[in-house]
């Protein structure tokens, strides 16, 4: 008897290891999907704006000009959408969905936040603009990949009481 409750126990843990790992790979997959997309998106409107004379200075000093090149946008495109969803595979793994809601509000936030280095830079307000929906175009596809890999909340339905009148028949 003691030999089938270990056995099943151990079967239930292979079968949730099983489970959060299959999660776990689709979140990787989902993920990196459309972290390249998203960076192809940024690449896309870096070229775009080069094409129309968008002049993409960090930062002008005696030493001469700094520009953002197209290698800095999917350098961090690929960074930042990479650290999001390592930190999503762990929460899968740990099986906390609900962790993953919180993770698409940061991702969100971080989007927004880390605009505020691109008002600094000595670009033009063209270079500022694109930059700025280049954070917003991850920090949306973040959010997007965790709602499409989160689990659904599964709800039960109320039964009414047996017995209980009702007042809508009347």
């Amino acid at each position: 008897m003691a030999t089938t409750i270990t056995t099943a126990t151990t079967a239930t843990t292979t079968n949730t290891n099983s489970a959060n790992g299959s999660r776990v790979r689709r979140v990787l997959r989902v993920g990196a999907v459309a972290g390249v997309a998203a960076t192809a998106v940024n690449a896309v409107v870096y070229g775009l704006g080069r094409a129309a004379g968008v002049d993409y200075v960090a930062q002008r000093d005696a030493s001469g000009v700094d520009r953002i090149q197209l290698q800095h946008v999917v350098s961090l495109s690929v960074i930042s959408f990479a650290i999001g969803l390592l930190a999503a595979a762990v929460a899968t793994r740990a099986d906390r969905p609900r962790v993953l809601r919180g993770l698409q509000v940061l991702g969100a936030g971080l989007a927004v936040v880390t605009t505020y280095g691109d008002f600094g830079i000595d670009g033009s307000a063209a270079a500022k603009v694109t930059l700025i929906a280049m954070h917003l175009v991850v920090g949306a596809a973040y959010v997007v990949t965790l709602r499409a890999v989160r689990p659904e909340r599964v709800t039960t339905p109320v039964a009414s009481p047996v017995g209980a009148p009702d007042l809508l028949a009347a």
